[in-house]
């Protein structure tokens, strides 16, 4: 994007001392130490191993480090190793076993000392995965699973459809299941094999007639085992996975949490005939902080915004797209006026910045930086749009207060937004909230088509229990969240906190 360098798809995402240039990464020491780390997407791997490869020019002390974790549980394990100087391209080759319990990896580069400096490129990560013929097979009508097949459409769905082939293949082998390959569908003898079809592949297999496909809405999906196949189809956001999970749940594989599952009983998973499908009440389930968790939406349905200097999904986004220390000496109209008379100085916490929602040349910037994002970030359907946190920092100047309620404003502020973006991308949709000082919803500003409406039960001012639902505490939650589903029925979607804050 425009406005930020892509390194910062790199770590530390903040004061970063290295460069990339023609897709080849350069770092000094500067007398000092310095390093660059990259995630690797790991979850619902099976591989036992990993082949690290690059090649790297080092000058004085450089070594890299692969290191696994968890995000439930702190369990780091890193396996790291020198790298001999070297004035010209020298390739490097490694494998590294995994971690048993790991669902998530860095790659991390290092050089220290008075003159050290370190360059990369061609940098690959090759699963390597194990090789058994043992476990409990799966039986679809009386025939064994060979294979779970997605097949290749748009960038989004095809990456969706993998990841939910991959998850079902982790939890039926970390059950004490075979090993079932994954594999793309790309001939019509793919079609003819006994196997579980997910995504576009169960679409194309011929299972499903067009009118169980039509019936699937948003975040839901329909699955259909006949003869020796098996199809799941689904719709975004997260719509296969749901169906993957109500799967295993069919088998008695219970997800638990993220890596965790139930184990069957018996030496076979024998599944016969059926039909199943499921729409969901709420199509698009943020859980925070935690990424995988049974029936919650995919996490990567909401935007990467690492790629500008963020977190990715993150909230209070707006904080991150356009930022004080960015405008506030240049452009200080654009800042909530305070009640003092004086625009939010430039040295406020990023984290509770509010803004002046009537400005209109915020707004053209705000949509066009979006817009940026949007190009960038190919998987994600949903992008967070809110102002920073806190109660009572609203803009007081004349033309936003009389755009109504604080619910109002933000409703037309995004919908301004939204009208803009939803011109070039009109399947992408923005996330507002119902939060703290726009609990209530609006008397008078309904939500543009593309935008939903995220209700927060935050504690303490109207949801005092995250742990009872019926608790008398979460009265006045309830009639909340009761009025916005009647205001907007179709455009609520839920965040749900993992812990009372």
């Amino acid at each position: 994007v425009s406005f930020y360098n892509t390194k910062t798809l790199w770590q530390p995402h903040k004061k970063q001392k290295f460069e990339i240039l023609d897709h080849t990464l350069v770092m000094k020491a500067g007398g000092k130490s310095n390093s660059a780390g990259l995630p690797v997407p790991i979850a619902y791997s099976t591989a036992e191993a990993f082949d690290v490869s690059f090649a790297y020019k080092a000058d004085g002390r450089c070594s890299f480090a692969m290191t696994f974790g968890h995000m439930e549980k702190y369990t780091p394990k890193s396996v790291s190793r020198s790298l001999p100087p070297s004035s010209k391209w020298k390739d490097f080759k490694i494998r590294i076993p995994k971690s048993p319990r790991a669902m998530s990896a860095a790659l991390t580069f290092y050089c220290s000392g008075e003159n050290a400096a370190f360059s990369l490129k061609d940098l690959v990560v090759r699963e390597v995965e194990p090789v058994s013929e043992s476990g409990r097979k799966l039986y679809l009508n009386g025939k064994e699973c060979e294979a779970i097949y997605w097949a290749p459409g748009d960038t989004a769905n095809s990456y969706y459809d993998r990841k939910a082939a991959q998850m079902l293949r982790f939890a039926l082998f970390r059950t004490g299941g075979k090993l079932i390959p994954v594999k793309k569908a790309v001939t019509e003898s793919d079609y003819r094999t006994n196997a579980v079809f997910i995504g576009t592949a169960a679409e194309k297999c011929g299972l499903l007639a067009k009118k169980e496909i039509s019936s699937v809405k948003e975040g839901g999906y329909v699955m259909k085992l006949t003869g020796n196949k098996l199809a799941i189809a689904g719709k975004r956001p997260g719509g296969v996975f749901l169906g993957v999970v109500d799967l295993l749940e069919r088998m008695g594989i219970s997800y638990l949490a993220t890596d965790l599952f139930t184990k069957p009983h018996g030496n076979t998973l024998a599944l016969k005939e059926f039909v199943q499908s499921r729409n969901p009440a709420v199509p698009m389930r943020l859980q925070d902080t935690l990424r995988y968790l049974r029936r919650y939406s995919p996490h990567e349905e909401f935007a990467n915004y690492r790629i500008i200097n963020s977190f990715e999904g993150a909230c209070h986004s707006v904080t991150s797209l356009l930022s004080i220390a960015e405008f506030g000496k240049t452009k200080p109209e654009f800042f909530a006026l305070q009640a003092d008379g004086s625009r939010m100085p430039p040295d406020t916490n990023a984290a509770v910045v509010q803004y002046c929602m009537s400005n209109t040349e915020l707004t053209s910037l705000l949509a066009e930086r979006l817009i940026e994002v949007m190009k960038a970030d190919p998987y994600s359907t949903y992008y967070p749009f809110q102002p920073g946190d806190g109660a009572g920092r609203f803009c007081r100047c004349q033309e936003c207060e009389k755009m109504g309620s604080a619910t109002d404003r933000l409703l037309a502020w995004t919908n301004r937004v939204a009208e803009k973006t939803s011109r070039v991308f009109p399947e992408k949709k923005l996330l507002t909230f119902s939060y703290v000082d726009t609990y209530e919803p609006p008397v008078k500003v309904l939500p543009h088509k593309n935008v939903y409406v995220e209700y927060c039960p935050y504690h303490p001012e109207v949801w005092g229990s995250q742990i009872y639902y019926g608790h008398e505490y979460n009265k006045t939650g309830k009639e909340y969240m009761s009025a916005w589903e009647k205001r907007i029925p179709d455009q609520m979607a839920a965040f749900t906190y993992p812990v009372n804050y």
